[in-house]
């Protein structure tokens, strides 16, 4: 069985040579500040719609069973994070990475990902078959290139919506009446993050796409802005979102979607709609919700009846460990 008992980021070996710059550490909470910031910057500069939530940096970048460092400039500037993060059945490894963009192009990608393969393998152990993966936005072209001469492929993909709360279908009254015989349509309630991991089922990218288990998730997010449909008392779908802000500045939430089971799709239109106009109601301007290959064609009939517009694509680029 692979091993997440924390230890020291360098026990490996590995770390990006001090002729690239930086001096690199292990992350400690004192630094999740600074790496907060890096995020944005790098958001700022790489055209993405909406910032990742700052308890999903901290948890993807410094989270449990992760191992992770930073790297900082001689007069202490945080100008690179890199974390490796293994699921908790030990078949997979989400790796992510910041470099600021104005360090770019000096070598430091490539060296963090080395540092990340030897982690990741580590981390595996024997587990095989087992998936190394990554998202990448689809313009990226040069995080593209980098991870595809690391023997990466592009083998899936997630999409990205928004429902605009306020033009779109955001009668939450009108949505409960729409909501099918036997269904109900309720608010996340507190602890039922791994029940909602149980009742989804195996899901390949979820855990890559998001680095972050259903559970997190469920554990991170807002329970009044978050929804659940029941089926006969039992969760079959969801919408699990957190507050942040998009590119302009204005708030907005950041959701991923949940399915379990045939037959399902008859709620996600109430689900979906109830959960735009929660956001709404709390002052957030669009809701921008990712799906998984696992969810995506399925959920596309609810987003496309509120009017949601698909504005962009992260590409999971993975590799097999054997």
């Amino acid at each position: 069985m692979p091993s997440s008992s924390p230890r020291p980021f360098d026990a490996l070996g590995g770390v990006p040579g001090a002729h690239l710059g930086l001096q690199w550490s292990g992350t400690t909470p004192a630094d999740l500040g600074d790496v907060v910031e890096l995020s944005r910057r790098c958001e700022d500069a790489d055209g993405a719609g909406v910032r990742l939530p700052r308890v999903v940096v901290e948890r993807t970048l410094a989270g449990p069973a992760t191992v992770s460092m930073v790297g900082r400039d001689r007069r202490g500037t945080l100008r690179a994070c890199a974390a490796v993060r293994l699921s908790p059945d030990g078949t997979q490894v989400a790796i992510r990475a910041l470099v600021d963009p104005v360090w770019r192009g000096r070598g430091i990608g490539r060296a963090v990902l080395a540092w990340q393969d030897g982690w990741a393998r580590d981390l595996l152990g024997d587990t095989a078959p087992a998936t190394v993966a990554v998202p990448i936005a689809a313009p990226l072209i040069d995080r593209r290139r980098l991870y595809t001469a690391a023997g990466f492929s592009c083998r899936s993909r997630v999409e990205h919506h928004v429902v605009d709360t306020v033009n779109g279908d955001g009668d939450g009254d009108g949505a409960a009446r729409l909501t099918p015989p036997g269904w109900t349509v309720r608010h996340l309630q507190p602890g039922e993050g791994a029940g909602l991991a149980e009742l989804t089922g195996p899901d390949a990218h979820g855990f890559v796409a998001a680095a972050m288990t259903v559970t997190e998730l469920a554990e991170t997010c807002e329970p009044a802005l978050s929804l659940v449909g029941d089926l006969d008392g039992v969760a079959r779908a969801a919408v699990l979102v957190h507050r942040t802000t998009d590119a302009a500045g204005r708030a907005a939430g950041w959701a991923r979607a949940l399915l379990a089971g045939e037959g399902s799709e008859a709620v996600l239109r109430p689900v979906l709609a109830q959960a735009a106009a929660a956001a709404g109601a709390t002052g957030l301007h669009r809701l921008h919700l990712y799906t998984t290959p696992a969810t995506s064609a399925r959920w596309r009939g609810a987003l496309a009846d509120l009017g949601a517009e698909a504005v962009d694509v992260e590409l999971l680029y993975s590799i097999e460990t054997t």
